[in-house]
């Protein structure tokens, strides 16, 4: 019986001890939370703004007969690297966005922990200073950030993956050795590949923005050169700075036969996040590479993707997706938001051609639209006088009377003769055919012939004052090689006297050559103020100010 109390008595004694600590854990665990939520009104976490994401490439290791894999490692990264270049953005989806945010929070906190031993660093140096060196107020400061940044580094750690902000779609940029990141843009890209369609009728969209353009900086640069060859892709992709690293082997399996593996980490998350194998005949490494990327392009974009290539005839015809210009002729938007594009095409003398597609999640598709040839009428463009020129936008076409189609994309019809003021008027708009009178200059061909006299005088002028200039320095630079030749032919004459003299000549030399540049340039310009005041004079004599403009 007494044992019995005294186990009794032991168990009750553990309940209250247990349920004391319960208390006591419970109210300094209510204490953490609210410092916390005292600290986090002064600081928060500052949230990822990079909209840029870096992959670099690195080349395969080869495993097997070295004449055969000399540049097979090499050929295959390469391949990756051409197919990798056409996907325009990676999504962190819901798989990586939990270990992309640990990544972050990581981050933070290395950068709190290095900025507390540089505080405490620099404590410890005042701390054993010598008495007349020791600064208190300065030791002050310092304990005070150090106070502030181990509540920072107390809320970091309070900090779940659901507080962290990042933006969720990146521009993929391809990186090299030797690549340097940018600074972050703090603007997300467009959730749209292609951009958002615009409802309305369907003239000629204006814009010249490209749609889905899959182009990235570097993707096509065959200079940027590629990683050494890795085994453990996180001290290479943390050495480079790149927030995803492709790598992977090549194994030699029989004469002629390989194994393709292929491993993408990201850096941000820790992880591998997409690895693959295929094995086939090295005839067929461009189909194993291909049937790899397959499956690849879904872990680099992060989110379904559909490809689409336009093809249109005439070549020169502008196509535009969702009224946005994608290019001239062919396009291809690879990897882009599966959905419902409506696609636009246009060529001078075509009916213009629209269709709405929609594409499916994995799909890639080939199309060929040909347009149907509509030759547009022409009109006589004319002028009085005649012989002016016809500027068609910034093109010139020709000169007055000058046939033209009509009906084609609105442009800036412009009428220009020397004397006249230029006549502009919409290419399509009714009466651009004429005959258009051209309103005469302001000034009389009197006046312009003797402006064009006088700056033709003038030009001349400069080039007869410049004449002079080249004799003299000639001659200069003659007596002083004179002198110098003859100073020079006495034994024990003056070394630094003889060096000075050589560089005047010199000197006199270059200007001399100078001057002769001088010279020719004003020459040129006479003669070309010459051609301007023969041609303002014929002009007066074919177009005289007595002729009825009406």
């Amino acid at each position: 019986m007494g044992a019995m109390l005294v186990m009794l008595r032991r168990a009750a004694t553990r309940f209250l001890f247990m349920c004391a600590l319960c208390v006591l854990l419970h109210f300094a665990g209510g204490q953490l939370y609210a410092q916390a939520r005292v600290l986090a009104e002064d600081w928060a976490m500052p949230g990822e703004k990079n909209t840029e994401a870096y992959l670099a490439v690195a080349e395969f290791r080869f495993s097997g007969t070295q004449a055969r894999g000399a540049f097979l490692g090499e050929n295959v990264a390469r391949l990756f690297r051409e197919k990798l270049s056409e996907v325009p953005t990676h999504t962190i989806g819901e798989a990586e966005a939990e270990d992309y945010a640990r990544g972050l929070i990581t981050q933070e906190r290395e950068k709190i922990l290095k900025k507390i031993n540089e505080l405490g660093e620099n404590i410890s140096a005042l701390y054993f200073a010598g008495a007349g060196l020791r600064d208190t107020a300065k030791e002050e400061t310092l304990r005070e950030e150090l106070a502030e940044e181990r509540k920072k580094l107390l809320l970091a750690d309070a900090l779940s993956p659901q507080d962290v902000q990042f933006v969720r779609e990146k521009k993929i940029l391809l990186m090299g050795p030797g690549t340097k990141r940018a600074a972050p843009t703090p603007t997300p890209p467009p959730a749209g590949a292609a951009g958002a369609s615009s409802s309305g009728s369907s003239p000629r969209p204006p814009g010249s923005q490209a749609a889905g353009a899959s182009s990235s900086p570097g993707g096509a640069d065959r200079s940027l050169g590629l990683f050494p060859p890795v085994s453990n892709p996180q001290r290479p992709a943390l050495k480079a700075d790149a927030d995803y690293f492709l790598s992977g082997v090549i194994q030699e399996n029989l004469a002629g036969y390989i194994s393709v593996s292929v491993s993408f980490y990201g850096a941000r998350a820790g992880r591998v996040l997409f690895s693959s194998t295929a094995s086939g005949s090295l005839d067929e490494l461009e189909a194993l590479v291909d049937k790899i990327f397959l499956s690849l392009a879904d872990a680099v974009t992060g989110r379904p993707w559909a490809t689409l290539e336009i093809k249109a005839e005439p070549g020169d015809a502008l196509v535009f997706v969702d009224d946005k210009l994608a290019g001239i002729g062919r396009v291809k938007l690879a990897y882009v938001e599966p959905k419902e594009y409506r696609i636009s095409l246009y060529a001078d003398g075509h009916d213009v051609f629209e269709e709405t597609l929609t594409l499916e999640a994995g799909s890639s598709r080939s199309l060929t639209f040909p347009l149907n040839p509509n030759p547009l009428p022409e009109i006589l463009v004319d002028s009085f006088p005649q012989g002016a020129d016809v500027y068609l936008g910034a093109m010139k076409k020709g000169q007055t009377p000058l046939p033209l189609p009509s009906g084609g994309a609105p442009d800036i019809l412009s009428l220009s003769l020397s004397g006249y003021k230029t006549r502009v008027l919409p290419s399509n708009a009714a009466g651009a055919a004429g005959p258009h009178a051209l309103p005469r200059s302001v000034f009389s061909w009197n006046d312009r012939v003797e402006i064009k006299r006088e700056e033709f005088y003038r030009a001349w002028g400069f080039f007869v004052l410049s004449l002079p200039l080249p004799l003299a320095l000639y001659g200069l630079y003659q007596n002083e090689f004179f002198g110098f030749t003859q100073f020079t032919n006495f034994s024990g004459y003056d070394r630094e006297k003889a060096q000075s003299m050589d560089r005047n000549a010199k000197f006199l030399y270059y200007a001399y050559f100078g001057s002769i540049f001088l010279s020719g340039s004003l020459l040129v310009n006479a003669i070309q103020k010459l051609r301007e005041y023969i041609r303002t004079g014929e002009e007066s004599q074919k177009y005289p100010d007595s002729r009825d403009e009406d």
